[in-house]
């Protein structure tokens, strides 16, 4: 899932794109607009992944901590410059496997 899908092709490789969550103003949607955005796809995609039960964690990929609100677990803060690494993935497998032992 993304915020934009981008090009067409790489279109096919994203599962969705977040909905807006509709805010009374751009300054109050940047607190923590996109935590509302992933939960709110995931309730309403949850039937398209019968596997994804509720007690399934889930983590945001992204280099924008403040537009999750903080604190946000299920956020994995990536550096802008260096994109997703394997030391991402690794700590966001980590972090997954953690979460789902609590």
């Amino acid at each position: 899932m993304v915020a934009e899908p981008g090009s067409d092709e790489l279109a096919h490789r994203f599962v969705g794109v977040n909905p807006v969550v509709d805010k009374a103003s751009r300054e109050q949607r940047d607190l923590g607009h996109r935590r509302e955005e992933c939960l709110q796809w995931i309730q309403e995609n949850r039937s398209r992944f019968p596997y994804w039960k509720k007690d399934i964690p889930w983590m945001a990929l992204d280099d924008v901590a403040y537009w999750y609100g903080l604190p946000c677990f299920e956020l994995h803060l990536t550096d802008y410059q260096k994109g997703l690494t394997e030391a991402d993935v690794e700590a966001v497998i980590q972090k997954l496997k953690s979460m789902r032992a609590a």
